[in-house]
């Protein structure tokens, strides 16, 4: 039986191309952290051959393995919000709403916790009442969704098998959950997979939300 529910951030709640502008907004980062656009794009350039998504996680492994202060690197990521270059689509507010009244409710990002509180606002999900949000501490040795699903499963005094996840990324969000051993979805680019899981698992009667374009 599930009893408690953990959401992913970008492209769970919402999803689109909201990535676009990323790759521009780390330019800019490395260039401020290494005094150099040009070292900046040497780096850049590396850190997209281990990782084409050119996640903040790997970008600050790869860091640290070349002997670089990586803390200079998250503070610069905390402080800069990049825009994002679409609006997306977005779950149901109603049906966030309604779970939140049935069930503990987290949201474990690796996005920072100015950027997850930035949107949240600007598309109206900042009423919701999530249990807690937490975002993933890039400078831990681990840098791993892991140990957020640990704690959240011991806080709250369930087996891991009570948990349940739900994102997009299969490294990020789902191999994390498969290591915790709590459930998982992983979502593509329709909300209808969490809406017919939760259906069919009895966590809640979702064909109302489908009709529902936020």
């Amino acid at each position: 039986m599930i009893k408690v529910i953990v959401f992913d951030f970008d492209d769970t709640l919402y999803i689109g191309k909201v990535w676009k502008n990323f790759k521009a907004y780390l330019i800019d980062i490395l260039t401020k952290y290494f005094s150099s656009k040009e070292k900046g794009e040497q780096f850049l350039k590396r850190a997209y051959e281990i990782d084409k998504n050119l996640s903040n996680r790997n970008n600050v492994k790869l860091l640290e393995e070349e002997g670089y202060d990586s803390k200079k690197y998250v503070e610069l990521i905390e402080g800069n919000i990049y825009e994002h270059a679409c609006v997306p689509k977005f779950i149901s507010h109603k049906f966030l709403e309604d779970l939140t009244k049935k069930y503990p409710v987290y949201i474990v990002s690796m996005s920072s916790p100015n950027y997850m509180k930035r949107y949240l606002k600007k598309y109206g999900f900042d009423d919701i009442d999530f249990k807690n949000i937490y975002s993933v501490d890039l400078l831990s040795k681990n840098k791993s969704k892991k140990d957020n699903y640990e704690k959240i499963a011991k806080d709250e005094k369930i087996k891991p098998d009570e948990l349940l996840v739900v994102g997009d990324d299969y490294i990020n969000d789902i191999v994390p959950a498969i290591e915790a051993g709590v459930k998982y979805i992983h979502i593509g680019e329709s909300f209808n997979q969490i809406y017919d899981y939760f259906t069919e698992n009895n966590i809640l009667d979702c064909e109302k939300y489908k009709k529902i374009k936020k």
